[in-house]
């Protein structure tokens, strides 16, 4: 899409599912119009520093990843989870607020299949990037 509604709060990638906890009424709002607007797609982008911004015009990353909504439920304290599964990436050209939310003028970012020698240099890289997490998370 040229233009729609931006979710500034989390990281997803293309293919990858992903669910969000809205609370605030702009944020339901505007996933309300994506769903009566038929698209049921809103950009899903990450602050910069890592925290949800105070207010939607907040500067935020050069791109972020298209959420395509596959179910909105509502709970009883009034917040919705919406889940959904990643589509494309994008980048933003501008952005704005409307109503509360972030809406950005997008163009949609091509990705390259990979190659057969990618896939076998990913291979390669598997068990070190492994090893090192493991370390990691046993430091």
């Amino acid at each position: 899409p040229d233009q729609m509604p931006v979710l500034v709060c989390a990281l997803t990638f293309p293919g990858m599912s992903c669910f969000v906890r809205l609370r605030e009424p702009h944020y339901m709002v505007m996933v309300r119009r994506c769903v009566e607007a038929g698209t049921r797609k809103f950009g899903l982008i990450a602050p910069l520093g890592g925290n949800p911004p105070e207010n939607a015009d907040h500067i935020v990353y050069s791109g972020g990843t298209v959420l395509k909504i596959r179910d909105v439920h509502r709970l009883r304290d009034g917040s919705v989870i919406v889940t959904g599964v990643g589509t494309n990436r994008y980048r933003i050209r501008s952005f704005t607020a409307k109503d509360g939310y972030g809406v950005a003028r997008t163009a949609v970012i091509q990705d390259k299949p990979d190659t057969a020698e990618d896939a076998i240099r990913l291979q390669q890289w598997m068990p070190l990037v492994y090893q090192r997490g493991r370390d990691w998370f046993m430091s």
